[in-house]
């Protein structure tokens, strides 16, 4: 045959072995996330610093010489999260961690005087403590040849109930605090990150900053003010399949 048609054979022959190399390193790397692929599940628990934004209110009708606004002030109040998780991880880099957590929320607020049944109780405490069962989903990344990671993602969340009381200065209750049914929305969506730390046999401590959205126009909470927390961990890898 011609050199011409030499040339073409062998072009179609390279063309072939590139296109079986090709394949095998498709292959490789589709391969590869199953190769390594390791599912985890364990533990957690751990304490929640949590309060909400401040909140300003306009009276509707206020009296001459009244503020036209004020603004009022929450303090924290500390609570328990506590449940398991199961992690998916692609590759010593990249994993995905499902968590399911009872987790209490809540708040404190300084109320300057209360009227409760005829007796006056001044520079009280207001404290409001909710329940939730949260299912934050987080993306982590593990930085290589270490066990430090971050985390960040979704998460979503169902009030479980609520409830309210009113505290004089000593700490004694003297009353139930208004609005103590239902001061939040029913499902509640936050944004979750942190940092953490795992060691080789499980042992990871983290530590996490959770932030509610916006999702409703009728309920004090998220309405006029969002629920946050500052959430610290510590979890336990029971089994890795």
């Amino acid at each position: 045959s011609s050199p011409y048609i030499r040339f073409i054979g062998c072009k179609f022959l390279m063309d072939d072995k590139m296109k079986r190399m090709m394949i095998l390193l498709i292959c490789a790397a589709l391969g590869l996330p199953h190769a390594y692929a390791q599912f985890t599940v364990g533990v957690k628990a751990g304490l929640n610093v949590a309060s909400i934004g401040n909140v300003t209110v306009y009276p509707s009708n206020p009296l001459p010489g009244d503020l036209e606004s004020w603004t009022l002030e929450y303090g924290y109040l500390p609570g328990a999260h506590v449940g398991g998780y199961a992690r998916y991880a692609f590759s010593p880099l990249f994993s995905v961690q499902t968590e399911l957590l009872y987790s209490q929320m809540g708040y404190k607020i300084s109320i300057p005087a209360v009227d409760l049944g005829g007796h006056v109780y001044d520079n009280v405490t207001g404290r409001m403590r909710m329940h939730y069962l949260n299912l934050p989903v987080l993306l982590r990344l593990t930085v290589p040849g270490s066990g430090l990671f971050a985390e960040v993602g979704p998460q979503p969340g169902l009030l479980l109930g609520s409830h309210g009381s009113i505290r004089t200065k000593n700490g004694e209750r003297v009353g139930e605090l208004a609005g103590a049914s239902g001061p939040a929305t029913t499902f509640d969506l936050s944004g979750v990150a942190g940092l953490g730390y795992r060691w080789k046999n499980g042992l990871a401590l983290s530590a996490h900053y959770v932030h509610e959205f916006k999702t409703s126009k009728k309920e004090f909470i998220p309405r006029m003010t969002r629920k946050y927390a500052v959430q610290l961990s510590v979890a336990y890898d029971i089994k890795t399949f």
